[in-house]
């Protein structure tokens, strides 16, 4: 990609951004010394992503509990790994891990999985899943979360039932949250939806002169999707 920045001559300014105005981004750099830049445009398109979703009071240490990035970061198989989640990033997880051998068990607050599946569909695939050794508890509650020196002990109810569940490796895989604090939006009248910036036809907002794509508009938070989404947007500009 930054080769084809440097083939197309764009120039690529490394810093947090937020609207100034329509046409105008305030630019910060990484180094808190730095003073804002101020960069103008006729257009501006917001394609600023989405962060992993964590559970409420829980923050992810990257070693013990993880997040989706985290766990495409580990060096080593963990040897038990414990899935808060079995949407799509769940279960792809889930069977990653478990084709490199870890002992996965996957917890999921829904009576079925994936959550958003046809119900046929989700069962024949917790099937599938659960023949190569992945363990599934469904409808289960998370009481508590407690790393410890060796990993993660979590409990978690079922029903009247409790259990106390101990991994090497924790990964929340609860969905992700759009990056759409701090850009300026509501001066511009720029409207959000579950912290989803609304759009309209051609993906332009509510500012005539900015647009947005990506997972910073809400579902399908895919990476070909956005991209599509990014191509139309600037095809419309």
């Amino acid at each position: 990609i930054e080769g084809l920045f440097r083939k197309n001559k764009i120039e690529v300014i490394r810093g947090i951004g937020r609207l100034a105005d329509g046409q105008t981004v305030l630019v910060k750099a990484l180094a808190e010394s730095s003073a804002e830049r101020a960069v103008h445009a006729r257009r501006i398109l917001l394609a600023t992503g989405s962060r992993p979703r964590l559970l409420p009071e829980l923050e992810a240490d990257g070693q013990r509990i993880l997040t989706s990035r985290h766990a495409l970061a580990l060096r080593e198989v963990p040897r038990s790994l414990l899935i808060i989640g079995a949407g799509p990033i769940g279960l792809e997880f889930a069977s990653v891990f478990a084709s490199y051998g870890s002992h996965v068990t996957v917890v999921e607050c829904e009576q079925h999985a994936p959550p958003m599946a046809d119900h046929d569909v989700g069962a024949e695939l917790l099937r599938c899943l659960e023949r190569r050794g992945i363990r599934f508890l469904l409808g289960a509650t998370i009481r508590e979360v407690k790393a410890t020196e060796t990993g993660v002990e979590v409990v978690v109810s079922c029903g009247d039932k409790e259990e106390r569940l101990q991994s090497d490796r924790m990964l929340v895989a609860i969905g992700v949250l759009p990056n759409s604090e701090n850009l300026g939006l509501g001066s511009l009248g720029i409207a959000l939806d579950k912290g989803c910036v609304q759009v309209g036809p051609g993906f332009r907002t509510a500012c005539p002169t900015v647009w947005a794509a990506g997972d910073l508009i809400g579902p399908p938070m895919l990476a070909h999707a956005a991209s599509a989404e990014a191509v139309a947007a600037v095809e419309a500009m």
